[in-house]
């Protein structure tokens, strides 16, 4: 059935691990770089999460599409940010920064642990 069936895209700029950041559908933080103007529109809270949301729905069949601006935002700005390679930390990179692998590869395995659960 079609409430079944849930894919998740990739919101424009969006980076790997803001599927998981609280807040990111905030309205007032779209100005700023810190939430994403698509999301806003149907999160379900101020501190939900992309994820959260995604689950909640209780899907039988889900589409996980994420993780090219990751490297994209950096590429197609010119080199402009920081290969942010052996840096977990997330919350110290820019927009355009790439992101290190093994932050990627936790954020990723979380998300799918979380949508299989």
């Amino acid at each position: 059935m079609l409430q079944d069936l849930l894919i998740i895209w990739e919101f424009r700029g969006c980076k790997k691990f803001s599927f998981s950041t609280p807040g990111y559908g905030i309205f007032a933080g779209i100005a700023n770089g810190t939430a994403n103007p698509w999301y806003a529109r149907f999160a379900t809270s101020a501190s939900s999460t992309v994820i959260d949301d995604a689950v909640s729905l209780n899907p039988t069949f889900f589409s996980l599409w994420i993780g090219n601006n990751d490297v994209y935002s950096y590429a197609s700005q010119g080199g402009i940010g920081v290969d942010q390679l052996g840096n977990s930390d997330i919350s110290t990179y820019g927009y355009r920064d790439i992101t290190d692998p093994n932050a990627f590869a936790t954020a990723y395995s979380a998300q799918v642990d979380a949508l299989t659960s």
